[in-house]
This record gives C-alpha cells, structure tokens and sequence, in this order.
C-alpha cells in the first residue's frame, strides 16, 4: 500500500494506492474509484470488498464515464447503453 499525505492535511487525510482484494475490515470512511470498476476481472468482488472496507457510516463516491463519440452521423460508445 502507498500512503501519500496532502500538503497541510495533518493527521485526518491520507490517499492510499491498494489492491482493493486486500483492503482491511471497517477501517475507511471515505473511498473513491475514478473510472476503474468497468475495468475489473471481477466488478462484483470489487464493490464488495469496498463495501467491507467502509465503516458503517462511511461513504462510497464511483465515477464511471461514458463516452459517446458522434463521426458521420453515428454514435460511438465507450460504455453501455
């Protein structure tokens, strides 16, 4: 795991890097993914494990983008309809 803080956080933020089969039980209030759970082997095992790894308050923020691209008339898609 690669733990980086931000400058002026002090100790009440940091951003881990993890493999997300292995994150630890309850331990996380806040956890993002930015356009990654498309890309999973295992989507599914994924958003369990997140789900394990959030306290029981905490909060679950996924991005995932869909991208439409229009060339002559027709669409394109990135992701599902």
């Amino acid at each position: 795991m690669q733990t980086r803080k931000p400058p002026a956080s002090g100790d009440r933020i940091k951003f881990d890097v993890v493999d997300c089969t292995r994150l630890p039980a309850a331990q996380f209030d806040f956890i993002s993914t930015f356009d990654v759970v498309h890309d999973s082997v295992d989507p599914d095992a994924l958003l369990k494990s997140i789900r394990a790894a959030l306290k029981p308050d905490g909060t679950f923020l996924m991005v995932e983008v869909k991208r439409v691209v229009e060339s002559r008339g027709q669409h394109q898609s990135d992701g599902p309809a």
